[in-house]
């Protein structure tokens, strides 16, 4: 038996199995009037000078950001919330902290205004999906340094790393 649907074809015969067959139809795309073609600046890399710690509770957002910034050469430790965020803080000397707002146990916030209680100076930038303007000054008071959102835009990221790291 042979079954033919506009963009799905079945091939089916009885006590031998089926074949299944998706044919999509792509059309060229314009790269000059494609935004998602544009290229970003030059990644900066730091030759694994420096190590970031990534406060981050969903864990395909963390290896996401992980494998990102290996790609710009640097070390990284992971937090699951804000409480160990905090604990690894105080422990470890990190030259950066990408911190999401919104985590179990201890919220990013809540996590940056404790290490700022207790002396920590290290630049903390908001990683998170929030990004209306209302979060990104809930953030920066509650003692961020500076504000990224969700999904990682590459340029801002290398911006970012650029300000507050030294190549």
């Amino acid at each position: 038996m042979r079954y033919h649907f506009r963009l799905i074809e079945i091939e089916s015969e009885a006590k031998k199995g089926s074949t299944f067959r998706l044919t999509i139809p792509l059309r060229s795309v314009n790269r000059k009037e494609n935004p998602a073609s544009r290229t970003i600046t030059t990644l900066q890399t730091f030759g694994h000078r420096y190590h970031v710690l990534v406060a981050e509770d969903n864990p395909v957002n963390q290896l996401v950001l992980e494998q990102i910034l290996y790609k710009f050469e640097l070390n990284v430790t992971k937090a699951t919330n804000g409480k160990e965020a905090f604990d690894l803080a105080l422990k470890n000397k990190f030259y950066l902290i990408l911190m999401d707002m919104q985590m179990p146990e201890m919220d990013g916030m809540q996590s940056t205004r404790m290490l700022r209680e207790h002396g920590v100076l290290v630049p903390i930038i908001a990683f998170t999906a929030n990004a209306y303007q209302d979060d990104r000054n809930a953030c920066l008071e509650s003692g961020m340094n500076d504000f990224v959102t969700k999904p990682v835009d590459l340029d801002a990221l290398n911006t970012v790393l650029k300000k507050y790291l030294k190549a």
